[in-house]
């Protein structure tokens, strides 16, 4: 008789109890029973269901307990149980555990079935991919010929997809082992194969599912398994996944077709919405727009696809149909199905917009830069409530956070910034419409778009900030997206500290660990503020920050800092690279160089004047591959124009032409590289620069025996073509070849035609009248006189400010003040108060600037300093540029006492503070004042006590000689040349000081750097050679 033992229990549950006194009955029965093995409790139901519920720790208790008593065919005493109850066993990993079970299984110690039952269990409690991994591992090689109850085989297939978070290569070789098993697979076991695959990102596995290869027969025909279209769906996503268009079409619209309409495999809505992704994911939206729409619009009418098949269109299918249009970027066709009179999801009650579909339509607004339907849609206008309120739709956040999203792509803060802050606002803590993660990342990318970097730290970085507020806590890509305002303002230290110093809040190992995207913002920060010292600190070496956070190098992390090393004049780390026996990025790994690396490499070229490097990526010369060919890199029509650039600012135009003509042509229709119209534009603009007009001519027009290059590569000519044909004209000197474009017999270029001149047009006629001396064609073409009107006039073109600046460029040139102050003031004021054209501070500098070149100082304060100026009619703020130009032409017309009486004046109406800029340009309108206005200015707080000099170096950056702050990359720029000189003047004459440096920066296309060199050999005899190591810093050297 067993012994009662309850008493001594009352800690386990009553499942444990059962399963106790019931194996209590047979003790050594109960041991086989635990350990998996043939037993007289096999058929116990009961039994095994309460065993099933039991926890880890009750069943090692029992195992412990029935151990010592294998033997026994009596009762166990309740003492005994009660000493095994107080030790702890440590459970086994999952995938010895499967071992045991495949061990007693190859010994015939349990059946298949229970088998089978053990490792079902075992498989459901797996919180980890790589414990079921391990687990399929031991199933696939203890028992190669063991036949499986396929339920195994989908609870396997079922526990892999809970994974669905984890990197597709996580999933590497479980389809192989699985569809390796010996098993009756059906058509379920198909669709979870495929659905790994989708996570695998793996088309090879699931081509070989569905269609085999030449060698082998597909799975599903080898298992006897019939097509269904569950199974074809899933073959669908995954090819969305893996952007495999033509495959999944061809499902349906091929010579093999698996998909037709009345058939077992008909198509559903679910097969709809899979083929709508997967349009979405690879732009194919004239497909999306056949299987939703058709075509009713052309003589033969073509009906939907979804009407052929028979499925009903649902709000569903038409919402993610405006998901494929926001991704391609077509607004008008999405927007008719909601807004207008034969708006279909208007018509028709069972398609009303759900809050899905504003989501998309958001999206689609945001890809398309349309702000005005966003507002339609969401906060409506004065003469219309908004869209959303016609369909009794409330706001949601996510809602919410994509208009905000539109605000931030189209510049328009105070929209969507009301939506959070403010007596309107409606997204509040503790509501429905709470601000969220998504919230706080939206509008800080508002604010980093639309510099209102004072409200990005009223977000996130005060101590009382709004997120603080909100209960919103930080993560990493809010974070991350607070960086990428700092970069945008220019604000390294704020950025900075969130990754390093005491005050760090993104570390490794905690909620707010830095990832690839902290990296990248990072990196951008470094790149806008100069940074290259904390750049490399950030990813160089074995003791980078990337390495203590644990962050796998990236190709996109790299490609940002090769940005840095542009922005910073440091070619060798960038090259370092790519190319030589320490390069990290080699071909076949990881890191392996591709198109976007390529086309940085080439800025880096540009910007530090490496050309050879840069000609390096393309083969060169016969026999040569070229580095793209060796870094297995496809050449694309992006990466073609950016070394056509890169060729144009070296004056290189053989080295790009070859590639368009020749042997080693490697633009060619029908080839990986198709030319396009932007690299016609290209390629002219390389012509413009070096002054080869007959090959841009025979881009165009051809050579008289051949057609034009663009006729051979198909590229239809555009009136940007043109123009772009134009300003080659201008540089070549080749008036009549252009002008002909306009005013030939017939002209190319006819208005309302496809192929009508516009204002870019105008531009480059003037530029072309202008470098050819040709006054009376630049009249007859923007000036209207008595007898006939201008020729801008004549092709319906309404002047812009460019074309204005062209046309006093023009003036300036052969000294025609008056034609140009026409524009101003007389019949063809194009920019008198009140017209339609309204100067901007690009235009206004430009009239002052003229105003300097012809010493007309009465005209300059008509602009500038009267009562009711100009500028105060056009309302235009005063700026340090404007001021600056209005100084020249004081220094030029010496009315040296009106820059530094009037001007101070005017600027305190305004409440527009002099600033050290504008300061330092006072102080060399007279160079025998310098010192002493140099010393005031650094009594006022305007200068630095150093100026710039740190021990025997003197740097011209002007955040070290100026005490203000900067706009995003102007802290590095240097001083006006004729300050610098006065200031090293001071300095060694007044002050007595040694100079033996000068730091002059990359920046201001070598100006600076240049005429100090000069400056420094004509007047102290000093010779100057650049540092090795910094091509910013000069060396002074005293001439023998």
């Amino acid at each position: 008789m067993a012994v009662s033992n309850s008493q001594d229990h009352s800690g386990f549950s009553q499942n444990y109890h059962f399963v106790f006194n019931t194996l209590n009955q047979n003790p050594s029965q109960a041991s086989r029973y635990l350990n998996y093995q043939y037993s007289t409790f096999d058929r116990h139901t009961q039994l095994a269901t309460a065993y099933k519920n039991l926890s880890r720790n009750e069943k090692d208790n029992l195992v412990r307990f029935f151990k010592r008593h294998q033997g026994s065919d009596r009762p166990l005493q309740k003492a005994q149980f009660s000493l095994y109850n107080t030790k702890v066993q440590t459970a086994l990993p999952p995938f010895r555990k499967a071992k045991s079970i495949l061990e007693q299984l190859s010994q015939r110690q349990i059946t298949i079935d229970r088998a089978g039952y053990l490792l079902n269990s075992l498989v459901s409690s797996c919180n980890k991919l790589s414990s079921l991994v391990n687990i399929i591992q031991e199933i696939t090689q203890f028992t190669p010929n063991t036949h499986w109850d396929v339920r195994l085989i989908n609870k396997l297939l079922h526990k892999a997809l809970e994974f669905e978070d984890l990197d597709p290569c996580d999933f590497n070789g479980i389809f192989t082992a699985i569809t390796n098993l010996r098993s009756n697979f059906e058509a379920r076991t198909c669709t979870l194969l495929l659905q790994l695959a989708r996570l695998n990102a793996n088309i090879l596995d699931a081509n070989k599912l569905l269609f085999g290869n030449e060698f082998n027969d597909s799975l599903i025909r080898q298992w006897g398994v019939k097509l269904n279209i569950s199974i074809c769906n899933a073959f669908i996503a995954v090819c969305a996944q893996t952007e495999n268009f033509e495959l999944a079409w061809s499902l349906f619209s091929g010579h093999e077709v698996l998909i037709k309409p009345k058939s077992g495999v008909t198509p559903d809505t679910i097969t709809c919405l899979a083929l709508l992704k997967l349009c979405s994911t690879t732009g194919h939206f004239y497909e999306a727009k056949a299987l939703v729409l058709g075509d009713m619009q052309r003589e033969k009418k073509t009906p939907s696809l979804m009407s052929v098949w028979g499925v009903k269109p649902n709000i569903k299918i038409y919402s993610t149909f405006i998901g494929v249009c926001a991704q391609t970027k077509n607004f008008e066709l999405a927007w008719s199905l909601v807004d207008g009179d034969e708006a279909v999801m208007k018509k028709d009650p069972t398609l009303t917009p759900d809050a899905v579909t504003c989501i998309n339509l958001l999206t689609l607004c945001d890809k398309t830069q349309n702000f005005e339907a966003a507002k339609l849609l969401f906060l409506g206008t004065e003469d219309d409530v908004s869209l959303m309120k016609q369909w009794h739709l409330e706001p949601n956040t996510a809602i919410c956070n994509a208009f905000i999203g539109v605000c931030a792509q189209t510049g328009n803060f105070e929209d969507a910034w009301s939506l959070v802050d403010g007596n309107k606002a409606i997204m509040k803590p503790s509501t429905k419409l709470a601000p969220n993660a998504l919230t706080c990342t939206n509008l800080l990318k508002l604010c980093g778009n639309t510099r209102h970097f004072t409200e990005a730290n009223e977000l996130f970085f005060i101590k009382e900030s709004l997120m603080t507020k909100w209960n919103v806590s930080r993560n990493t890509a809010i974070c991350n997206a607070f960086i990428g305002v700092c970069a945008q303002s220019g604000n390294f230290e704020d950025a900075w500290s969130l990754v390093n110093g005491a005050k760090a809040i993104l570390k490794y190992g905690t909620n707010l660990a830095p990832d690839v995207i902290t990296c990248v913002n990072l990196l951008k920060l470094c790149s806008e503020t100069q940074r290259f010292t904390e750049a490399s600190a950030l990813v160089l070496g074995a003791g980078s920050m990337m390495n203590s956070w644990r962050i796998e190098a990236d190709v996109v992390i790299y490609s940002a800092f090769i940005d840095v090393c542009t922005q910073t004049g440091n070619f060798k780390p960038a090259w370092s690279l790519v190319y030589g026996d320490k390069a990290i990025m080699k071909p076949g790994s990881p890191l392996a160089p591709n198109a976007t690396t390529c086309i940085n490499l080439l800025a880096l070229c540009v910007a530090t004047k490496h050309f050879d490097e840069a000609k390096k990526l393309f083969p060169t010369k016969e026999g040569d591959l070229g580095l793209l060919s060796l870094w297995g890199v496809k050449p694309n029509i992006k990466l073609f124009c950016a070394y056509i650039e890169m060729c144009t600012q070296a004056g290189d135009f053989e080295s790009a032409w070859s590639l368009v003509l020749g042997d080693r042509a490697v633009v060619k229709p029908d080839s990986i590289i198709a030319p396009d119209a932007v690299a016609c534009l290209n390629l002219l603009t390389l012509c413009a620069k070096t002054k080869h007009f007959a090959e841009a001519k025979e881009l165009l027009f051809g050579n008289g025996e051949e057609p034009s290059l663009m006729n051979s590569w198909g590229v239809e000519p555009r009136t940007a073509i043109y123009n772009a044909y134009i300003y080659v004209c201008s540089q070549t000197g080749n008036f009549d070849e252009a002008w002909s474009l306009v005013c030939g017999s017939p002209p190319i270029l006819k208005p309302d035609t496809a192929l009508a001149a516009n204002n870019i047009t105008c531009t480059n006629l003037l530029t072309l009248c202008k470098e050819t001396n040709r006054f009376s064609k630049a009249k007859e073409l923007f000036l209207s006189n008595q007898n006939a009107p201008s020729l801008i006039k004549q092709w319906g073109i309404d002047p812009n400010l460019a074309n204005c600046c062209a046309f006093m460029s023009v003036c300036e040139k052969i000294g025609d003040f008056e034609s140009a102050w026409s524009l101003v003031n007389g019949g063809n004021a194009y920019l008198q108060p009140g017209s339609k054209l309204t100067p901007d501070t690009a235009t206004f500098i430009n009239l002052l600037v003229i105003c300097g070149q012809f010493g007309r100082f009465p005209e300059a304060e008509k602009l500038f300093l009267e009562t009711g100026s100009l500028m105060q009619q056009w309302g235009i703020e005063p700026s340090d540029d404007i001021c600056s130009a209005f100084i020249d032409v004081c220094a030029k017309t010496g009315n040296f006492d009106s820059a530094k009486n009037d001007l101070p004046k005017m600027l305190k109406k305004y409440d527009f503070p002099l600033s050290p800029m504008l300061y330092s340009q006072l102080t060399i309108l007279e160079e025998d004042k310098f010192p002493s206005m140099i010393e005031t200015g650094i009594r006022q707080g305007l200068f630095l006590p150093s100026m710039g000099l740190q021990g025997n170096t003197l740097n011209l950056h002007r955040n070290k000689i100026f005490r203000t702050t900067f706009e995003s990359g102007a802290h590095i720029r240097g001083v006006s040349l004729d300050f610098a000189k006065l200031l090293f003047s001071y300095l060694t004459e007044n002050k007595g000081h040694i100079i033996t440096s000068i730091v002059t920066g990359y920046h201001g296309y070598g100006i600076l750097k240049e005429g100090m060199v000069s400056h420094l050999k004509e007047k102290y005899g000093l010779n100057c050679i650049e540092r090795k190591s910094d091509s910013g810093t000069i060396v002074l050297i005293k001439a023998s």
